[in-house]
């Protein structure tokens, strides 16, 4: 299995895209695809499961570490895009787990 290099990020605004998806930006200026799934662990739905309202308020910020993951696009074609691995509604939260990880790890 190919390693992942995550970047951590703080996001400060985004949209929902067409899909249901959600589409970060961070302090630095990156765009990152967040899927569904994730936010819904935040507490968020996406603007497709909320069909009888507008687009749902995200509260900001919050975080992540995210990656750049290759896919096919919409036109078939190869495309890499800054994808979330995991996300947090606070920066301790964030802390916290990547603690515990390294707990894990040493007992290795």
């Amino acid at each position: 299995m190919e390693e992942r290099h995550l970047e951590f990020y703080e996001i400060v605004k985004g949209h929902w895209s067409s899909a249901g998806n959600f589409i970060a930006e961070s302090t630095d200026g990156s765009t990152i695809h967040v899927y569904a799934k994730q936010m819904e662990t935040l507490g968020y739905a996406s603007i497709l499961e909320e069909q009888q309202s507008l687009t749902p308020v995200v509260n900001f910020p919050f975080f992540m570490l995210a990656y750049n993951k290759q896919f096919i696009n919409a036109a078939g074609v190869n495309a890499i895009r800054l994808t979330a691995a995991s996300v947090w509604d606070s920066y301790d939260k964030l802390i916290k787990a990547l603690l515990v990880e390294l707990r894990l790890s040493s007992l290795k």
